[in-house]
């Protein structure tokens, strides 16, 4: 073959492989990564727990007004189940991002302001972090 290793302008012996770096970090260790961002929260006192949060129609002017009602300029807002209307009202707000309990992380816990939960937004992060 023309392509064997041993002629002139052949194939490559043993070529470069891609290695995976990637890394998969420990349950213990994002467990306690989040314990310890919502600590940091509560000890701001950056972190707002409400019943729910329920807007009669999605209009991030709506959201707007609710914030600013509550003295919110920048935060990450947790809700537990599908909460339509609010998703719908935040997306386009630059300073805000809504997202499910399943999807709480460190990262956007550290990169907003404040932290704002629902009431049943908090039972469940508070059995996912103990537990």
């Amino acid at each position: 073959s023309v392509r064997s290793p041993i002629w002139r302008h052949g194939g490559v012996v043993f070529g470069p492989k891609p290695k995976d770096y990637s890394y998969n970090v420990p349950r213990k260790v994002v467990k306690g990564a989040l314990r310890s961002a919502i600590t940091a929260r509560i000890k701001e006192g950056r972190l707002r727990v409400f019943e729910s949060i329920e807007l009669d129609e999605p209009k991030s002017r709506k959201a707007v007004e609710f914030f600013r009602r509550n003295n919110i300029e920048n935060a990450l807002v947790v809700v537990d189940g599908e909460n339509k209307n609010l998703r719908l009202a935040v997306r386009n707000l630059r300073d805000f991002k809504v997202i499910d309990v399943a999807g709480i992380n460190v990262y956007d816990i550290l990169r907003h302001r404040e932290l704002v939960l629902t009431r049943t937004a908090l039972d469940r992060i508070e059995s996912m972090v103990v537990a």
